[in-house]
C-alpha cells in the first residue's frame, strides 16, 4: 500500500512536492532578481544602511554595513516569497520570472 500524503494519495503528494520545489527553485530567482532592484540609502539610525524593493511592497531591511543590510534584505525577500507560494498570495512578475497561481512554474 503506498503512503498517503498531505491529500491522501501519494501520486498527489508527489506531484504537489515536485511543483512546490519548481516553486522554491524559482523563488530563488525571483529573489536574486529583487536583490538586483534593491535601492539603498544612509539614514540615521543604528543601523545606518537601508534597504527596500520597490516592487515588492513593504520589503525593507536595515544593516549597520551595507553587506549587513544586503543579507537582511535578501532573508526578508525569501521569507516574504515563500510565505506568499505557500498562501496562494499574489506575486508581482520580476523581469523574466513569474509565479501563477495553478500554473507550472517557469522561467
Amino acid at each position: 500500500m503506498a503512503a498517503k500524503g498531505l491529500h491522501g494519495n501519494a501520486n498527489c503528494s508527489k506531484a504537489s512536492e515536485l511543483v512546490w520545489n519548481k516553486r522554491t527553485r524559482l523563488s530563488r530567482k525571483l529573489q536574486e532578481e529583487a536583490l538586483n532592484r534593491a535601492h539603498y540609502e544612509m539614514i540615521e539610525d543604528d543601523e545606518p544602511y537601508y534597504g527596500e524593493i520597490k516592487e515588492l511592497r513593504g520589503i525593507w531591511a536595515t544593516g549597520k554595513t551595507l553587506e549587513e543590510c544586503r543579507r537582511n534584505l535578501k532573508d526578508a525577500i525569501e521569507g516574504w516569497l515563500l510565505l506568499s507560494i505557500r498562501r496562494g498570495l499574489p506575486v508581482p512578475k520580476l523581469g523574466d520570472y513569474e509565479i501563477k497561481e495553478g500554473e507550472d512554474v517557469m522561467a
